[in-house]
């Protein structure tokens, strides 16, 4: 069976509500991780985003053995997989570096820019939420 890796950035970090009640104990592996992206903060939503950029944004790989969880995380992150251009965010899949500069590829969920500023997305420099 193939583990599925999810790249977190926000609201599905270790710590949060979200991860203590539906992810934590389904997590069979957790690493500090990075992506090349841009960080935003959506007021209207209360939570990040991040899009496609040249900017450093940290977070945590989380890897799961079940496929089932992206159908809970999917739910979280208002992503539907049969209508995503009526979706909040896009499960897609990226690139992301493990503190050693590893290079790894794992889903995320993303959002295009031009949504970010249409939401009043403020830009987060330094990378972390």
């Amino acid at each position: 069976m193939e583990k599925i890796k999810l790249f977190v950035y926000g609201l599905l970090k270790s710590g949060s509500i979200f991860y203590d009640t539906h992810l934590k104990s389904k997590v069979v592996e957790k690493h500090k991780a990075f992506t090349k992206a841009n960080l935003y903060y959506l007021p209207n939503f209360s939570c990040p985003a991040i899009c496609y950029g040249d900017g450093i944004v940290e977070g945590e790989l989380l890897v799961f053995n079940d496929p089932g969880i992206l159908k809970i995380t999917d739910e979280f992150e208002e992503y539907y997989e049969n209508s995503p251009d009526s979706s909040l965010f896009k499960r897609t899949k990226i690139e992301i570096f493990y503190e050693n500069k590893e290079k790894d590829i794992s889903f995320a969920y993303i959002m295009s820019k031009n949504d970010i500023l249409k939401y009043g997305g403020m830009k987060i420099e330094k990378g972390s939420f």
